[in-house]
């Protein structure tokens, strides 16, 4: 017969055991959900890819796009396409938010393809390979830091309210230093974006109390998919830009 410090021995043993298993299943739960997180911006960013080069390799399909208003529609598409995902989010089905991300990645890819139209293939190769390395460096160290990046969240925030104001005044002053002084910061603001973002992603999980409710699980995981990948695009525009600005001066 075990003595009573011995039944808290063992009690003590198996609460800690019970604890790890708790942990270890609600670890599991985070990295699937980041899984379709990931999954689903990758598959975004293959759209858009797809798309840009597309019309890039169809010049009658290029000139049906960029000679008539068309491409206007294009262009404010995403912002219609955000506003209305946010506001429906509640009451559109999984199937519903994921076609929302297909159609904004495949609208911004009309958008993208200007780039790849009037910038030479090699940079823009080489700005999506730097986009990615930095992406998958940030987005690594919001998912595993223990720092709350709230704060420089809110600075990359102020930092991108400044870079619109400048961007509007700039229409007007068509200054190529505030042209590519705005890329530079672009760069700064939305590396910093992404890792604030993936901590935020992350940290929704845990808000929405893990995999309890599968449908709201599976409609947060998509919709953090589409704030990564806004932030991957708009890296991605700024690194181009930036290259572009570099390899002019160097010529």
């Amino acid at each position: 017969m075990m003595s009573r410090y011995e039944k808290r021995y063992y009690e003590n043993i198996e609460n800690t055991r019970s604890a790890r298993a708790d942990s270890v299943t609600y670890d599991a739960g985070l990295r699937t959900y980041m899984i379709k997180v990931y999954r689903d911006m990758t598959i975004s960013l293959g759209i858009t890819a797809f798309v840009a080069f597309l019309i890039m390799s169809v010049p009658p399909l290029a000139r049906l796009l960029f000679g008539t208003p068309l491409y206007m529609i294009f262009m404010f598409a995403p912002l219609a396409i955000g506003w209305y995902s946010s506001a429906k989010f509640m009451t559109m089905s999984p199937s519903q938010v994921r076609n929302m991300l297909w159609l904004l990645a495949s609208s911004i890819g009309v958008s993208i393809s200007v780039i790849t139209i009037t910038f030479e293939i090699d940079m823009v190769l080489r700005a999506a390979l730097i986009t990615t390395g930095m992406f998958g460096g940030m987005s690594i160290y919001g998912y595993t830091t223990k720092s709350d990046l709230s704060g420089i969240g809110s600075f990359a925030m102020m930092g991108l309210i400044g870079m619109v104001v400048a961007s509007i005044i700039n229409i007007f002053m068509q200054s190529p230093v505030i042209y590519y002084v705005l890329s530079a910061v672009g760069v700064l603001v939305f590396t910093i974006m992404i890792a604030y973002d993936t901590q935020k992603v992350r940290d929704t999980y845990y808000m929405i109390g893990g995999g309890s409710d599968s449908a709201m699980s599976e409609k947060v995981a998509i919709y953090g998919a589409m704030t990564l990948y806004m932030d991957f695009i708009n890296l991605f525009i700024h690194v181009v830009q930036l290259l572009r600005f570099m390899n002019g001066r160097r010529d």
